[in-house]
């Protein structure tokens, strides 16, 4: 699966999105459009991570629950 996130320019009611070479030859593709807030600069990869971090809880391991609770999935 490939994945593509992009933020652009609005002119009007439209948005041009150029895809990466890896689409070529998928025949759909989904598209969700959210709003943007203005913060001046955008962030790179490290300052979106490090606001982010913590926020995903961990999921357990599987291996660590018994077996009947494993049977459930």
């Amino acid at each position: 699966m490939f994945a593509l996130r992009q933020v652009q320019p609005i002119n009007g009611e439209f948005i041009t999105i150029r895809l990466p070479v890896e689409f070529r030859g998928c025949t759909q593709a989904e598209v969700i459009v959210l709003p943007v807030e203005n913060k001046g600069k955008q962030q790179g990869t490290a300052e979106f991570i490090a606001e982010f971090a913590g926020s995903i809880p961990d999921f357990p391991v599987i291996e660590s629950l018994p077996a009947e609770s494993r049977d459930a999935f």
